[in-house]
């Protein structure tokens, strides 16, 4: 025992370095740079755990199977390759059977018809039986796309030699022909993509018409045709409601035929009384997961996604408590029909800032760099791409020769993390456009972008609050807002340290925008941001401490462009960044006064022309500050 817990505590060792160099492909493959991944001897599954975040691997299962580092990630990989769509659509995942309820109607109504009545088998457990079905009919071709995902995503495993020993094992979880042509026609055909995927030089026959999997779809088979649809779902990051649509039309109609047969053959040999008693198992369910899988069974797919939807209900449970309260509010001007507002736009651009979060994590994840650091005697490292396209005629004879060690495609340096230097602050300011001229579908799309922006903001300050240690310094996203018109008005006040005031004055930067100020003079806004500036700010802003940004609407040309474009200058001096985004119809004139104050200098245009596709607003200012921000992250 002594000797194997040394061997274990030694293997521990190793696989947590190995890990440590794959952690950057790894977060680039989930999208995730949050999950951590650690080892257990004891667990026999991959396992993960999205509560704590974590992907546990079974150490003892890897240890004693003696695979290699390609081997040991290409399980890793299958695992959660379907990971960040499962973060991203869980809602979509965990009700997907509900959006199959008509196929499985009309099966559960066949059966009925067949079975005339049968007490044996009541609707209940028909449906029961239908369901199961229908998930295993799913699951499997989860797991074909997950197997083209490691394909496309991971290049490596397209080597031939690099995928015999995976393939084997695959032949033996779950796709080993020996047993699958015991099972019905239907689930034997669903299994084919992969059989045939594993084995192309396949020669076997199938217990169903081969001529199912070789059906001509304009001239193609149906396996090339799934196989390449599939492909282009991965590149084109497919929605599932994309993927199932093609599902449901292209390969369910197949699968249902042969399913339709399977019932009727059943139902005529209980008739002929050619199966004994107890024998009919038509409704019995007799998928078992193989024993020496370490991913994931169906069973588990199911809790990982249960688990994502019960985080994501208490986290927006908490995040409605605090907001939803309405005692407090009226003490900063907030009555209920501006709450209701406020919730309307909350709402309308929910799906966009969920989306902004994995963009955010993103971002904080490449916090943490790694250079390239020259070290001695160095064999090997990770490829270059460059030299790659350059010797690529010495790479294709060493594909002939399986022998890659000596060419000159290698980077000679090893990659360490060093830790980017940050600003401490970052202050973004929004002037909004709230002059009479200012329309209905101008104010609302306005709503939309200080909407999906602001709140944005907010989670993005909130996670970098989090997550301030993997940054190794303290570093806040400060939003300010000000309405113009005629006059301004500081809507919200990017030093207030109340929450209830700050979600005040976040909800009235949006309800508040009513054209209500008279004509559009951005100019004197921009002074007063301009004159506000004190001298440590310039300091902070010029040695990089501190990031200011800001970004206006308006609906048409500045009504005083001499001084817009001086406080302008003024900020840009300060350095100060200011952009610009002029929407709804607006005449040559107003076009032209917009392009001489914003647009001058064409190396560093300023100003953007939304016109009247005001549906385009929200997005474009959206892309605007997180280009801004990764180009701080990034830089």
């Amino acid at each position: 025992m002594e000797k194997e817990a040394v061997l274990i505590e030694q293997a521990t060792q190793n696989f947590d370095m190995f890990l440590n160099r794959e952690v950057r492909n790894l977060v680039t493959y989930t999208q995730d740079s949050g999950l951590h991944y650690v080892s257990d001897p004891q667990l026999e599954k991959i396992k993960v755990d999205v509560k704590h975040k974590q992907v546990v691997i079974p150490l003892e299962q890897f240890l004693y199977n003696d695979w290699n580092e390609h081997e040991v990630m290409w399980h890793v990989y299958y695992e959660l390759a379907h990971y960040s769509k499962w973060q991203s659509e869980t809602e979509l995942y965990a009700k997907r059977l509900n959006s199959w309820q008509k196929e499985m109607n009309q099966i559960v109504y066949l059966l009925s018809k067949k079975l005339k009545g049968n007490p044996n088998y009541t609707n209940q457990k028909l449906s029961y039986y239908v369901r199961n079905e229908m998930k295993d009919f799913l699951f499997i071709l989860d797991q074909y796309l997950a197997y083209l995902t490691v394909l496309e995503k991971c290049p490596v495993y397209q080597d031939s030699e690099v995928m015999n020993s995976i393939n084997a094992y695959l032949g033996k979880n779950g796709y080993e022909y020996a047993k699958t042509s015991l099972l019905p026609a239907q689930q034997e055909f669903i299994r084919s993509f992969m059989i045939y995927e594993i084995n192309e030089n396949y020669e076997g026959e199938y217990s169903f018409d081969e001529a199912l999997i070789k059906l001509q779809l304009l001239g193609e088979s149906l396996h090339v045709v799934v196989k390449r649809q599939f492909k282009k779902f991965i590149v084109m990051d497919a929605n599932l409601d994309v993927k199932d649509d093609f599902i449901r039309n292209i390969i369910y109609p197949e699968y249902k035929k042969l399913w339709c047969y399977e019932i009727d053959h059943m139902m005529t040999q209980e008739e002929e009384g050619e199966m004994s008693e107890g024998e009919y198992e038509l409704l019995d369910d007799k998928q078992e997961s193989s024993e020496d899988s370490v991913e994931s069974s169906q069973e588990d797919q199911e809790k990982i996604i249960d688990d994502m939807m019960q985080e994501e209900i208490k986290n927006q449970q908490m995040y409605q408590d605090s907001i939803n309260k309405n005692e407090g509010f009226s003490d900063f001007g907030i009555n209920a029909e501006e709450m209701e507002l406020f919730h309307y736009y909350e709402n309308a651009v929910s799906k966009q800032r969920q989306q902004m979060k994995s963009f955010w994590a993103k971002l904080v994840g490449n916090a943490k760099q790694e250079q390239s650091v020259k070290k001695t005697m160095q064999n090997k490292g990770k490829l270059n791409v460059n030299d790659l396209v350059f010797n690529y005629a010495q790479f294709y004879e060493a594909q002939q020769l399986h022998n890659y060690k000596n060419l000159p495609i290698f980077s000679r340096y090893e990659l360490e993390s060093s830790t980017k230097k940050l600003p401490q602050e970052i202050e973004i300011i929004f002037l909004v456009d709230n002059s009479g001229s200012m329309d209905a579908e101008k104010i609302d799309a306005a709503r939309k972008a200080m909407a999906m922006t602001l709140l944005s903001l907010e989670d993005f300050d909130l996670y970098l609050k989090q997550n301030a240690q993997k940054l190794n310094q303290t570093l806040s996203i400060q939003t300010s807002t000000w309405l113009f018109g005629t006059d301004f008005k500081q809507i919200k006040d990017n030093d207030s340290h109340n929450k209830k005031q700050d979600r005040s004055e976040l909800i009235q930067s949006i309800t508040r925008i009513d054209g209500q100020y008279g004509t559009t003079d951005d100019g004197k806004c921009l002074r007063e941001i301009l004159n506000g500036l004190e001298r440590s700010d310039i300091n902070a802003m010029k040695s990089g401490r501190k990031i200011k940004m800001v970004f206006e609407i308006t609906d048409g040309a500045s009504s005083f462009p001499g001084t817009t474009k001086q406080a302008l200058e003024g900020l840009l001096n300060q350095y100060v960044e200011v952009y610009a985004f002029q929407i709804g119809h607006n005449s040559d004139n107003d076009i032209k006064v917009f392009d001489t104050i914003f647009n001058d200098d064409v190396k560093n245009m300023r100003g953007v022309h939304v016109g009247e596709e005001l549906e385009r607003l929200p997005m474009l200012l959206m892309e605007t500050v997180s280009k801004n921000l990764e180009s701080i992250f990034n830089q």
